[in-house]
């Protein structure tokens, strides 16, 4: 049991504890780096191929030889299906694997990151080959019709 006449000393403990606690919160909250991944309302609309700055990939025959096929700088591709069906989206590896990322209905789009060089086969469902894109430095805009 404490003293009477020493209990004193256990406020004097507590309120300074709570002092030291609230100086150190405060502190923390003050040097605490701003987050900077946080969007701000302007970034909150992701860009599209109408964005200035994306490029419309030009449609390479589907059996297009790969040349150049290296991992460049990373880009984002929009695979946009204006076809009639549906289509299977496949990325060429460099060994000549094809390995699917998406299926794409008419009229959807699909966005996927990428690297400039890599290329990227379109098919039909059945696996019959429609047409190719390589990516680019810039985001791109595959437009499948």
């Amino acid at each position: 049991m404490i003293n009477p006449n020493r209990r004193w000393i256990v406020h004097v403990a507590l309120a300074g504890g709570a002092v030291l606690c609230a100086v150190a919160l405060g502190a923390a909250v003050l040097l605490m780096p701003e987050d900077k991944a946080a969007p701000t309302p302007a970034q909150e609309t992701p860009d599209t191929p109408d964005t200035p700055g994306w490029v419309e990939l030009p449609a390479l025959a589907a059996d297009t030889a790969p040349t150049g096929v290296g991992s460049g700088e990373e880009t984002r591709i929009t695979f946009d299906n204006q076809g009639d069906e549906a289509y299977v989206i496949s990325w060429l590896e460099e060994d000549g694997t094809l390995t699917p990322y998406s299926t794409l209905a008419p009229g959807e789009t699909y966005e996927q990151t990428s690297y400039s060089g890599h290329y990227w086969l379109v098919a039909k469902e059945d696996g019959t080959p429609v047409v190719m894109f390589q990516a680019a430095n810039e985001p791109g805009h595959a437009l499948i019709e």
